[in-house]
């Protein structure tokens, strides 16, 4: 799968707005799982981010694991 540089560059460069201390432990897996899933998706690479990276955020404040 390849993506786009210019979806490519979105993701890389994804920072949730005032993110919170936990984003820096979750952001690659969150990066990695919006990378793979972003072409069999329907919904925009932004839509896919935010979504992920708060679900990712809230699984980690739970004392889920990182592993996807």
């Amino acid at each position: 799968m390849t993506l786009d540089p210019e979806t490519s560059a979105k993701i890389t460069g994804y920072r949730p707005r005032q993110a919170p201390p936990e984003w820096d432990l979750v952001a690659d897996q969150v990066r990695m799982l919006v990378a793979a899933s972003a072409t069999m998706s329907n919904y925009s690479v932004g839509r896919l981010l935010h979504a992920t990276a708060r679900f990712a955020i809230w699984c980690h404040r739970q004392g889920l694991p990182h592993e996807p």
